[in-house]
């Protein structure tokens, strides 16, 4: 009779602290791992959807929707002035600026040219102050400064200079300043 006797080297013998220490070590680096990757999804999902915005100044509105479309941005026309430089129908400024980054599916305002004004500017030189004022605001016009000078070669309270010049066109803010006359001493 042969008997056996299984021998195990000291290496191969793992204590209860060891076998805890390993699943404590296993776990961390579980937990690392899930973070990590919670992390990028997070990145990916937050920052995989931005896109720049393009620079729509100086196109068309339907030209400009349809770029702004193409970079998943949604376009709204927010208002409309006048403009001496942008023609009339075209994009005269955008908001978010261009080269910003946004979210996809973001409103970008745009504002529409008008065109140059094409208001006239009324004569008012020789009418009274009140009926140069009522002539300038029936043209939709803004009253600016109001001068008196004595001048003995007008009657005192009429219009003897304005700016801009009557029948002027193509004025950025009409605003009409006066030179009233006065009695002089």
């Amino acid at each position: 009779m042969k008997i056996r006797i299984k021998w195990k080297p000291p290496s191969a013998v793992k204590s209860r602290t060891q076998r805890v220490a390993q699943r404590v070590v296993f776990c961390l680096y579980l937990v690392t791992l899930a973070l990590l990757t919670a992390a990028l999804t997070m990145r990916f999902a937050v920052h995989g959807t931005e896109v720049q915005v393009p620079d729509v100044v100086g196109l068309p509105v339907a030209d400009a929707v349809r770029h702004t479309a193409g970079q998943h941005l949604k376009a709204t026309v927010a208002d409309h002035f006048y403009s001496q430089t942008i023609s009339a129908g075209s994009i005269l400024s955008q908001s978010p600026a261009a080269g910003e980054t946004v979210r996809r599916d973001w409103i970008v305002r745009l504002v529409v040219s008008l065109g140059p004004q094409k208001i006239s500017i009324p004569n008012v030189i020789g009418l009274t102050q009140r009926d140069a004022t009522l002539a300038i605001r029936e043209a939709h016009l803004d009253l600016g400064n109001i001068a008196v000078l004595a001048y003995p070669a007008a009657k005192p309270g009429t219009v003897i200079a304005q700016d801009p010049p009557g029948e002027d066109h193509g004025v950025d803010r009409p605003r009409v300043s006066l030179l009233i006359a006065a009695q002089p001493d």
